[in-house]
């Protein structure tokens, strides 16, 4: 999370990020859409890509830090799984957000997640 806060810091964009970070950690926005682009003076279909992209982006950064701790790059599906198993029973709601956060097409994830 710490990285994904360097990038939008670095890119002028640490207000939006403090406003969305919340989509990607489970605990849902505190505020609509519509609420959060008026605040920030954006459209929600802008708010809507921007969420789309942070959440996009905190898994590549999952992957890639995923990455140092295995030997081989099949091995990182391996591993989501098994974090996504931990949270499942304990914290179902992060294990969602985890799950938005990695593009389908990167991720075969297990039923009931």
């Amino acid at each position: 999370m710490g990285e994904l806060r360097r990038e939008h810091e670095a890119a002028g964009k640490a207000e939006l990020f403090d406003s969305l970070k919340s989509a990607i950690t489970g605990d849902g926005l505190a505020q609509s859409y519509g609420e959060l682009a008026a605040g920030l003076g954006l459209t929600d279909g802008a708010i809507k890509m921007a969420v789309m992209r942070l959440r996009r982006r905190y898994g590549e950064l999952l992957r890639a830090e995923i990455a140092e701790t295995v030997s081989t790059p099949g091995e990182i599906d391996d591993e989501i799984r098994g974090l996504f198993g931990s949270l499942r029973d304990g914290g179902r709601r992060c294990g969602r957000a985890l799950q938005r956060a990695i593009p389908t097409k990167q991720r075969p994830l297990p039923a009931g997640i």
